[in-house]
C-alpha cells in the first residue's frame, strides 16, 4: 500500500483509538480496491462503525468500509464479511502492477498480503520473455498468479485451476479484462483429479499457492513436471519454536516429502507472519529428471 494512502488510514484510526489502539489496528487492515477490510481486535469491536465512517471522512478513495468476522476457511477458503459503511457490496476493482482484477470478497479467495509473491514469480518469467513455458497453476483463484505471469511473458501458457466456480467465472472475465485469455486457460475441476488426468509429465512450471494444503498435492505437482525437469513454487504454513528459522523448517518440509524423487531447493523466504509462531513461507523448488513418482 502507499505511504501516503496508508497515512490516511492510520490519521482516521487515530482520530477515533489512540496512537497505541490504531496501530494495533492497522495490522488487521486489507484494502482491496476501493474496499477496506478491517479485522477488529474483541478490545476495539466496540467503535468499529466510528472507525468505519472515519476511515470513509479520511479516506476519499475508499467507498466499502466491511469487517472481517472469522478468519479464512472453508474449501473455498472464504472468510466471513459484515458491512460498516459505504456502499453496500462486497466487490470491486483490484489494480496490482498493471493488471486489474474483478474481485467478489463474499464468495472468491483474494488476499493484497501476496503481491510482493505474485510480483517475484511473474518478474522470474520476464526474464525468460523467449521461454514459452507451459505453467500448470493448481489453485488459481480468480487468476492474480496466472494473469500477472501472463502479462509479463507473452511465450507462455498458464493453464489454471479452481475447484470455486465463482473463481473460475471471474478468472474467464479477468483475462479477458487483461488482454490474456490466449494464454491463460481457466479449468473448473479439483486440483489433483485434473492434474493426473490431463498434466502428467506436460509442464515446465507448477505453482501451488494455497499454503493450507499444498503439502498434501507437493507428489501431485511433481508428477505434472516434465521428465526433462521443472520448477515447483509451494508455499506452506510453518509453526516454529524459539530460535528455529520457518524458512529452514519449510525447506525441510519439502525435502521430507519428495525424499525418493531427485530435486534442489532453489529459494526460500517468509511471505508474511500469519499468528504468533506462525509463517507463510514460499519455496522454490528444481524437479531434476522425473522418471515416476506415483
Amino acid at each position: 500500500m502507499p505511504r501516503r494512502r496508508l497515512r490516511l488510514l492510520e490519521k482516521a484510526a487515530q482520530n477515533i483509538l489512540g496512537l497505541e489502539n490504531a496501530k494495533l489496528l492497522m495490522k488487521g487492515v486489507d484494502i482491496i480496491g476501493d474496499i477496506a477490510v478491517v479485522k477488529f481486535p474483541d478490545e476495539l469491536k466496540r467503535f468499529n462503525r466510528a472507525v468505519a465512517r472515519e476511515l470513509l471522512k479520511e479516506a476519499p478513495y475508499l467507498k466499502v468500509v466491511l469487517q472481517q468476522s472469522s478468519p479464512v476457511s472453508g474449501k473455498y477458503r472464504l472468510r466471513r464479511l459484515s458491512w460498516l459503511a459505504g456502499e453496500r457490496r462486497k466487490t470491486t476493482f483490484h489494480r496490482e502492477y498493471g493488471c486489474l482484477y474483478k474481485v467478489d470478497l463474499e464468495k472468491t479467495y483474494f488476499s493484497p498480503r501476496l503481491s510482493a509473491e505474485r510480483h517475484r514469480i511473474a518478474s522470474q518469467l520476464q526474464l525468460d520473455g523467449e521461454k514459452g513455458e507451459i505453467i500448470l497453476n493448481m489453485f488459481a483463484g480468480v487468476g492474480c498468479f496466472s494473469i500477472l505471469i501472463a502479462k509479463r511473458n507473452k511465450a507462455c501458457k498458464i493453464y489454471s485451476i479452481d475447484l470455486n466456480k465463482h473463481a473460475v467465472e471471474l478468472m474467464v472475465y479477468n483475462a479477458y479484462l487483461n488482454k490474456v485469455r490466449r494464454q491463460v486457460t481457466p479449468i473448473l475441476g479439483e486440483a489433483r483429479q485434473v492434474s493426473f488426468n490431463l498434466f502428467q509429465r506436460k509442464v515446465d512450471r507448477v505453482l501451488m499457492p494455497l499454503p493450507e494444503k499444498a503439502k498434501e498435492y507437493l507428489h501431485c505437482a511433481a508428477a505434472a513436471v516434465k521428465p526433462e525437469g521443472g520448477i515447483i513454487h509451494y508455499q506452506t504454513f510453518i509453526h516454529t519454536v524459539k530460535n528455529i528459522d520457518p524458512t529452514m523448517a519449510a525447506e525441510w518440509e519439502v525435502r521430507n516429502e519428495l525424499k525418493n524423487i531427485p530435486h534442489e531447493i532453489l529459494f526460500s523466504k517468509v511471505i508474511r507472519e500469519v499468528g504468533p509462531r506462525w509463517f507463510h513461507v514460499a519455496v522454490d523448488v528444481r524437479m531434476m529428471r522425473v522418471k515416476s513418482v506415483v
